[in-house]
């Protein structure tokens, strides 16, 4: 990938901050652009270019790149070009797969333990949600989504139960950015939201836990047409 085909708009030195760690700065905002594929899979990137854009040395760099490398959003090869790998559908069925089976936990525990502060939470979050859809703004959906879903682990006292999902869910943010707006409408996936929303607001435990299934084996059935939209971005 040549430099002028970087995100610019995200990757400049102006986007980081005094507050946080440069090395964190920078492994979110290349991981935002990589899920969002601003960065396409089979790119390549250099340390050197990166710390270039950024106006910072090659440690921090090096730093996010090794943990986007855990996390596989990139391929570290040492002395070789580091590259954006590919989707691999194994990887995001397996991360679907695990993630039903956190999240299905933590909202059978949240139809019983929520508190109505977080449902007033999740209730002004279904409002932004709105107001996004009406804009059709697939990246904003996205944040939101991840809003609403980390709001009900909040919700329980287990931010731990959506960390763990955080990290291994790399490679099926990147198809569910592929697949927001055609393949999967953002008002449907607003429906489903609203779902589970008021299957814990009555506290019903089976609900919301059907609800939160559904939900999250959607993509099973549009993985397989994005991958078909895109086939060079898959293997």
């Amino acid at each position: 990938m040549k430099r002028k085909d970087l995100p610019l708009d995200l990757l400049t030195q102006d986007a980081l901050n005094d507050r946080e760690p440069v090395n964190q700065q920078i492994y979110r905002l290349l991981r935002k652009a990589i899920v969002n594929c601003r960065i396409q899979p089979g790119a390549t990137l250099s340390e050197k270019e990166v710390s270039e854009i950024f106006g910072v040395s090659r440690q921090p760099v090096r730093e996010a790149f090794i943990k986007l490398g855990e996390v596989r959003l990139l391929k570290v090869r040492p002395q070789r070009a580091t590259i954006v790998p590919k989707i691999v559908i194994k990887q995001v069925l397996d991360s679907r797969f695990i993630r039903e089976a956190i999240e299905t936990s933590v909202v059978a525990q949240a139809a019983k333990d929520m508190t109505d502060e977080t449902l007033e939470k999740l209730r002004e979050t279904l409002e932004t949600q709105k107001r996004i859809v009406a804009n059709k703004d697939v990246a904003g959906f996205l944040a939101s989504d991840d809003v609403f879903h980390s709001q009900i682990a909040e919700g329980i006292d287990c931010l731990a139960a959506w960390t763990a999902i955080e990290d291994l869910k790399a490679h099926m943010d990147r198809t569910r950015y592929l697949t927001l707006g055609e393949i999967s409408p953002l008002d449907n996936l607003l429906t489903q939201h609203q779902t589970i929303f008021q299957a814990l607001e009555a506290r019903d435990e089976a609900g919301a836990v059907k609800a939160m299934s559904e939900h999250l084996r959607q993509l099973g059935s549009t993985l397989w047409q994005v991958s078909k939209n895109y086939p060079d971005w898959f293997e």
